[in-house]
Formats: C-alpha cells, sequence, structure tokens
C-alpha cells in the first residue's frame, strides 16, 4: 500500500482520519531504512510517532500538529 502512496517501497506511513474541519486528515511518512517506528499516538489535531533513528541509533519523538488557519482555533490549540 505504501508504494501506491509515495511510489517508493522503503516507505512507511501512519496516518489519523477522519478530516478535521476542511483538512482532509493528517499523515507522516518516512524512510523505513532511516527509522524504526515502535508506537504511535494520536489524538484531536495532532499524530505522534516513537521509534529509533538508526543513523545515530537514537530513540526519537517526532510530533505532527494540524492548526486550522481559524484565528480562533488558533487561539485555543495554544
Amino acid at each position: 500500500m505504501c508504494y501506491a502512496l509515495w511510489g517508493d517501497h522503503d516507505v512507511e506511513w501512519e496516518g489519523v482520519m477522519p478530516s478535521i474541519n476542511s483538512a482532509s486528515g493528517m499523515i507522516s511518512i518516512w524512510n523505513k531504512d532511516v527509522f524504526v517506528l515502535q508506537n504511535s499516538f494520536s489524538g484531536y489535531e495532532f499524530l505522534g510517532l516513537e521509534g529509533i533513528w538508526k543513523g545515530g541509533n537514537s530513540h526519537i519523538t517526532i510530533v505532527n500538529v494540524y492548526s486550522t488557519c481559524d484565528l480562533e482555533g488558533k487561539r485555543i490549540l495554544c
């Protein structure tokens, strides 16, 4: 499925669906030869990935945050 999504066999991905407001959801894509996913977590307007960065053999956490374009929504997010 990743190949159809990105055009490369070396990628993996996690996504948050359904959409939030007018956004179509959220997706994080990575090269599986560089990052090894150990855990993912999500909530309203965020997607988190925990795993090993192979280059330095370091445990890292990456968080993808969605922020609305609406000023009132941005105030609530902060």
